[in-house]
């Protein structure tokens, strides 16, 4: 029997693949580095304009259909690949061709009448709500691509995100089935029970035995360290 060490994947928590037993996992230092990286990425996707931000979905949207396994049991992933494939090469098109249309006339600012000039003096208090309506408009749509990042990455590159790319760890799921489209967004989900428990979801990594915080029991995941030997592997070394 393996012993608890919340270093190595055990079978204390969940009825764990015995595939995955052994197998090193992720320290909450390194997982913490890696969520660092991706809300980083998220949120240089929310401050980039919608024509480079569709360029670069048409780079990942086809690197992600060349990476998809043949038997990756997720068929909702091609035809959403496709869709934001057409959708972003759209959006490209469009901006060139408003890039590429007839200049607009002089600024209506510079020929305002008094009367406009009146009603714009007059809506100067509402700047405080305008700033806060933006704001609010920015968070939301901030979680939005929080919310598109971590479930794209997560289920099109086999368990890894940017920051776990980069780190070297991946998502599992503890019957070792690749992570669905869906289980992937249930996943990210669980990031709101984290917040709502007060962080206190999120420090379960620390003493749970697997290392699960609250989202991964939700999803039934695990997050592997790829750059580590497995137990066996190591006590193997040891022996040697």
């Amino acid at each position: 029997m393996t012993k608890e060490t919340r270093q190595f994947v055990t079978p204390y928590a969940f009825k764990v693949s015995e595939d995955l037993l052994g197998r090193p996992l992720a320290s909450p230092s390194k997982r913490g580095f890696a969520m660092l990286i991706d809300l980083s990425i998220v949120l240089i996707i929310s401050l980039m304009s919608f024509t480079v931000l569709a360029w670069c979905f048409l780079l990942v949207c086809g690197y992600a259909w060349f990476q998809l396994p043949k038997s990756n049991s997720e068929a909702l992933l091609k035809p959403l690949l496709a869709g934001l494939f057409t959708l972003s090469l759209l959006v490209v098109i469009a901006g060139f061709v408003i890039s590429d249309g007839p200049d607009d006339g002089p600024d209506s600012n510079d020929t305002a009448t008094p009367i406009a000039q009146s009603a714009a003096e007059q809506t100067e208090g509402r700047d405080l709500f305008d700033w806060l309506d933006d704001k609010g408009l920015e968070i939301g749509l901030s979680l939005g691509w929080a919310a598109f990042y971590f479930t794209f990455a997560t289920a099109v590159f086999q368990g890894q995100t940017v920051g776990k790319k980069v780190l070297g760890m991946r998502v599992v799921k503890i019957d070792a089935q690749p992570l669905t489209l869906w289980q992937s967004f249930e996943r990210y989900g669980g990031y709101s029970a984290g917040l709502a428990t007060g962080l206190f979801g999120f420090l379960q990594v620390y003493w749970d035995p697997n290392r699960q915080s609250i989202h991964d029991k939700i999803a039934e995941t695990l997050v592997l360290d790829l750059r580590r030997k497995s137990e066996s592997s190591s006590l193997s070394a040891s022996q040697n």
